[in-house]
């Protein structure tokens, strides 16, 4: 065989395994600065050299195009000629192209970015993947340089954890003694990225030796699903607007708690907080007790680390109000009252005996789902605060349902704590239909939390209601009640 018949076969070869990848094709850009190079960039290269007919490129812009970005062209698409692609790449390098747009939301994004924990590795790797970014961003975005500026990198230092800014700071006293000028973001980013990889080591850092980052005490109590709402009504429908500026999220564990995947259970040693857990909530009183002190646990709050007298988040019992963790709650045996006269025949139809224990909120079961995707709908309890004015979502819910959320920082007032800054989740286009009703409700947008305080015996039930004479034709028509696993 020849050598132009081995370079043959060879292109032969590349050739066929080429047409077996899948087709490249560019991601759908919708309206993020961010993005609009890279997606420029791959438009441009993947769809302009093969296409060569404005229609037809007018077409797969289109195709690639959504959101607000697909608003700035409303109107193009009705035309199919040259000029009409040539004004719609106008429109959007005006308004995502242009420098200063693009340093503006890189700036943006770091202004905005969380304070990052001591021990949050995880996030310290990701602010050093967008600091990266920003470094490989600024030879090609002017306005960027202005990151270089000292008054510009101490307030990048305000968002890293105490530890990583004594490094720094360390470093860069090193560098002006030896007469050298300010550290550039250059070198803080390398810096950065030095202390994440450090962080996050996968066999020796910390993160790694405790199974990542600890949340310790962040507890979640009562094993059921649920979403919690107010019975806020409008002109067409009942909305439910959601748990509490006062009473629900005001159990222990309300503090400066973030959205995160709860940590194992210190006490059966699966993936929930020690309020969802059932063991735990079945030991008695005693064992309890025995079981805090042996585990160097807090009375106040059932964390690790402190004890009751030292404790700065004491927990508010959702059942008495009183400041202890709702699972420590015991009833206290009331005082003999002296015995009264049993009540006239006439009057005997209406007296019910309810033990004291009975103490029903205003809770129904629902069903949740997405409003923008066809993704599971699931079955939660809904507990409806009159006195809210946010809507509150369970983390884990949330994550069920695959909703979309973004990072935000929460001004939450209760009983207890007046203006506390929470770090949650806001998931925007949810919506909810009763359990037997086929009409769902759009929700207003919803804030995630890692406890919604719900007590099992504050669901009512058909037991309850046959408590009441004026409630028993509605007994039946409550359902049973169920715990999500």
């Amino acid at each position: 065989m020849t050598t132009n018949e081995v370079s043959l076969a060879q292109v032969l070869k590349e050739t066929l395994a080429t047409t077996r990848l899948p087709a490249p094709e560019p991601f759908v850009f919708k309206g993020d600065p961010l993005k609009f190079i890279e997606w420029s960039n791959c438009f441009k290269a993947l769809i302009e050299p093969s296409c060569t007919d404005p229609a037809h490129r007018l077409y797969y812009l289109k195709k690639y195009i959504d959101g607000e970005a697909l608003s700035v062209l409303e109107g193009t698409f009705y035309r199919s000629d040259e000029e009409a692609y040539t004004q719609a790449w106008e429109a959007l390098n005006k308004r995502y192209g242009h420098s200063f747009i693009v340093q503006r939301a890189f700036r943006g994004k770091l202004s905005s970015w969380p304070k990052i924990g001591p021990r949050e590795s995880l996030k310290l790797r990701e602010f050093s993947d967008f600091l990266v970014s920003c470094k490989n961003a600024m030879p090609y975005v002017q306005g960027l340089k202005v990151l270089d500026d000292r008054e510009e990198n101490q307030k990048l230092l305000q968002k890293l954890p105490d530890w990583a800014t004594t490094r720094w700071n360390r470093h860069v006293t090193r560098e002006l003694n030896a007469g050298k000028p300010y550290p550039s973001f250059k070198a803080f980013s390398d810096f950065v990225a030095e202390e994440a990889c450090v962080a996050c080591n996968p066999i020796s850092s910390l993160h790694a030796l405790k199974g990542g980052d600890e949340r310790t005490g962040k507890d979640k109590r009562l094993k059921v699903s649920t979403l919690a709402t107010s019975a806020k009504v409008s002109q067409k429908s009942k909305s439910a607007d959601h748990q509490d500026k006062d009473s629900s999220a005001s159990d222990g564990d309300k503090g400066s708690r973030e959205s995160k995947r709860p940590v194992e259970c210190i006490c059966c040693k699966e993936k929930h907080f020690i309020y969802k857990c059932e063991k735990f909530t079945a030991m008695s009183q005693e064992e309890k007790k025995r079981f805090i002190l042996d585990n160097k646990m807090c009375y106040g709050c059932l964390r690790v680390g402190h004890v009751a007298k030292e404790c700065k988040k004491r927990a508010t019992c959702n059942i008495c109000r009183r400041n202890h963790p709702t699972p420590l709650h015991a009833e206290r045996p009331l005082k003999e009252a002296p015995e009264s006269p049993p009540p006239e025949e006439c009057a005997s139809n209406h007296s019910v005996r309810v033990k004291s224990s009975d103490r029903t909120s205003m809770i129904v079961p629902v069903w949740l789902s997405c409003e923008a995707k066809e993704g599971p709908e699931i079955l939660v309890y809904a507990l409806l605060d009159t006195q809210s004015s946010s809507t509150f979502v369970d983390q884990d819910v949330c994550e069920k349902l695959n909703a979309e959320t973004k990072p935000v920082k929460l001004k939450l007032s209760t009983m207890t704590d007046r203006g506390s800054i929470v770090n949650c989740q806001r998931a925007a286009g949810l919506k909810v239909r009763g359990y037997r009703s086929q009409q769902s409700i759009k929700l207003p947008p919803a804030y995630t939390r890692e406890c919604i305080p719900l007590e099992q015996n504050s669901i009512p039930t058909r037991e309850t209601a046959k408590g009441w004479t004026h409630l028993l034709s509605i007994a039946k028509e409550l359902p049973a009640y169920w715990t999500v696993q």
